[in-house]
């Protein structure tokens, strides 16, 4: 019985490692490649939703940059 359950925790540890690195991967991408979306994005946009358009892609910025921290160099 216990072969079973150390062996569900291996397996689960090791699903959670790979969706980690998934996160990391498309957040370190995800800071680096945002950017260049920012002037088309708030040039498309008009005067009243530029400034929630502006924020809601900031958010997405710095949520890459927290997920994408610990990808490996």
């Amino acid at each position: 019985m216990d072969y079973r359950i150390e062996r569900r925790t291996a397996t689960a540890a090791k699903r959670f490692q790979r969706v980690r690195g998934w996160l990391n991967r498309i957040g370190f991408w995800g800071s680096i490649l945002l950017p260049i979306a920012y002037p088309p994005i708030l040039y498309g946009t008009s005067g009243a939703t530029r400034g929630f358009t502006f924020a809601g892609v900031l958010v997405a910025h710095v949520t890459c940059l927290v997920l994408g921290h610990e990808y490996p160099r």
